[in-house]
């Protein structure tokens, strides 16, 4: 695995309070949101192709849920709030 997916998974886990096979196929909207965002910070450094092959998640999941990214940070503040942490944590992880 990446060295950079490990990291963003790590955050994510620490920021949620969930496990990454949680995050990864959870039902609940929490584990929605943060594989939402998981998938779209991945996203910003990889490949879909790459992105199906760190997560394990099929790549329709993973067009799906690109897709509805942006709808879901428009529509609710947590969610907005939690990609603008997670965003600043990777940053400053990567710089």
């Amino acid at each position: 695995m990446s060295k950079y997916y490990d990291s963003v998974v790590s955050i994510l886990e620490r920021m949620s309070g969930l496990f990454e096979a949680e995050i990864l196929g959870g039902r609940s909207e929490m584990c929605a949101d943060y594989r939402s965002i998981l998938v779209e910070l991945l996203s910003k450094r990889y490949t879909n192709r790459e992105v199906v092959s760190l997560t394990g998640l099929t790549r329709q999941s993973v067009s799906r849920i690109s897709a509805a990214h942006e709808n879901r940070l428009k529509n609710k503040y947590s969610m907005r709030m939690a990609m603008f942490d997670a965003e600043r944590e990777v940053n400053a992880f990567t710089d």
